[in-house]
């Protein structure tokens, strides 16, 4: 009986064999499969080095998912339909001494894929550069297209600037001559100073690196009553000065290194006061310094906008510390009186309009962190032309010196300003005088600081008295009033030294 689609017996015979030979082939295949996952699964087995607390299920399980067939089937055929589930790309956490199993590889293709496929290279980045937000107008209070000349302003800058700013050493400038005794006496108190600054009397309590280090003068400005104490700050100081430059920490904490010494001068000199003028600004504009074009130079952050047409930095705040002269009550009354007389932009008795505007300043500290972009010399040196030109406006003698100091990290410079001509500003400096990397430099700041103050006292203050007192009791009508240091109410000291 022949069957559909076969001719005969024998073609029926032919098919079901090919069948059966083709059944037989697959079966083998399947088997030869099975056995080579098996073997893998017993030659790849992670070391037994769970610990003692960990449950052994979890181990199991994942280590049988992870070497399954099916499950890996089932996990690819779930990529492919897009629900992807939570532990796809997930690093498992490290478990005893194995390591942690990396994400399947084709996870890792699939977002790269999905991210190369909705944005390409070139794309993404313009879509980036045009969603990026523009830089802000303002930065720390300056405007943006000012920060480079901030840092390019060099003294040879300031050399065309009126008044001008000329930095020479002072050999140079008595070569020239023209030096006012004044000056050459405040430079001789800053170089003629011996080489160990570290008082004798510590030698019982201390060894130093080097027995010239030691202080042998007659004339040392450390009060002998107070070197144990001077010791401890010295000490503390120099332990302070290390931490910062070891972290390469923000000026405003090189700050509080200078503050320690200044704290230790108003202890020994209580007619003194170290103030911090970091917020206060050249006021008003008639003691900024002008450009050649008579533009002014300074800018003040309270009047708002921008210098126009000055392509040199606005500096707002210059100087970071000065010390001052503390008033009696009388001298204070008496300014407080020739203030009524002048319009408000002269009531001042220095270059700024700030809350120090009563403080007789006599030496200005201004400060940098290490490899600061900006000048310290720059900055001090546009401080002290504002101080020339409120002296010449007043009429106030204007030959004595204005000392300053800059703090470059560990280094402390000194220089000496003064009016060679009208107008001309001469810079003397830099000289070194110490450095707080050292026992024996951290010890000869204090000591230039000390000497700096007696300056202020011995030199400072009769001219302030001469110059400003009396020029105050002119405008007054009080030029015959004495003001005594025996009066009636003196000013007390304000702390028991």
């Amino acid at each position: 009986m022949p069957i559909d689609g076969f001719s005969d017996l024998a073609t029926v015979q032919r098919w079901i064999h090919e069948v059966v030979r083709e059944t037989r082939s697959q079966a083998a295949s399947t088997a030869h499969s099975v056995h080579h996952m098996r073997l893998r699964s017993k030659t790849n087995k992670p070391a037994r080095g769970r610990h003692p607390l960990e449950p052994t299920s979890g181990n199991q399980l994942r280590r049988k998912q992870a070497f399954d067939p099916g499950h890996q089937i089932k996990r690819r055929k779930t990529m492919e339909k897009g629900k992807q589930p939570e532990e796809i790309g997930a690093v498992p956490e490290k478990r005893g001494r194995g390591r942690p199993k990396k994400p399947p590889q084709e996870t890792v293709e699939l977002s790269l894929n999905e991210y190369t496929q909705l944005k390409p290279a070139e794309e993404s980045s313009k879509t980036r550069s045009s969603q990026s937000k523009p830089p802000s107008p303002r930065r720390a209070g300056r405007p943006v297209d000012q920060l480079k000349a901030d840092a390019a302003i060099t003294m040879q800058d300031l050399g065309q600037f009126v008044p001008s700013v000329k930095q020479r050493d002072m050999r140079t400038a008595l070569l020239r001559g023209n030096v006012p005794e004044a000056v050459t006496s405040l430079y001789d108190t800053v170089t003629d100073v011996p080489r160990g600054f570290i008082p004798e009397a510590l030698k019982k309590t201390r060894k130093a690196p080097r027995d010239a280090e030691y202080f042998t003068g007659s004339s040392s400005p450390f009060p002998q009553h107070r070197i144990t104490h001077l010791k401890e700050v010295i000490d503390q100081i120099k332990k302070n000065a290390d931490k910062t430059y070891q972290l390469k920490a923000h000026e405003r904490q090189w700050g509080l290194i200078v503050a320690a010494f200044l704290f230790e001068c108003e202890l020994a000199h209580s007619d003194l006061t170290a103030l911090n003028v970091e917020s206060c600004t050249v006021e008003p504009g008639v003691l900024r310094p002008k450009l050649p074009s008579g533009e002014s130079f300074l800018q003040d952050d309270s009047e708002g906008g921008k210098s126009e047409g000055t392509t040199a930095q606005v500096f707002s705040k210059i100087v970071d510390y000065s010390m001052a002269l503390d008033l009696s009550w009388d001298e204070e009354e008496l300014i407080d009186e020739v203030y009524n007389t002048l319009r408000p932009g002269e009531r001042s008795l220095n270059q700024s309009l700030s809350y120090i505007c009563s403080c007789p300043l006599f030496a200005d500290i201004e400060l940098k962190k290490e490899q600061a972009p900006r000048d310290p010399e720059v900055q001090l040196a546009l401080w002290e032309a504002a101080a020339l030109l409120k002296r010449r406006h007043h009429g106030w003698d204007s030959s004595l010196p204005m000392p300053g100091i800059t703090v470059n990290g560990h280094i402390w410079n000194f220089y000496i300003f003064f009016e060679h001509a009208e107008k001309r500003l001469t810079m003397i400096g830099p000289v070194r005088i110490g450095d707080t990397s050292t026992l024996n430099g951290t010890w000869q700041v204090l000591y230039h600081l000390f000497n700096l103050c007696k300056w202020g006292l011995d030199r400072y203050r009769p001219w302030f008295e001469r110059e400003v007192i009396g020029w105050a009791k002119k405008r007054t009508g009080k030029e015959d009033e004495i003001f005594s240091e025996d009066a009636a109410d003196p000013k007390t000291p304000r702390r028991d030294v």
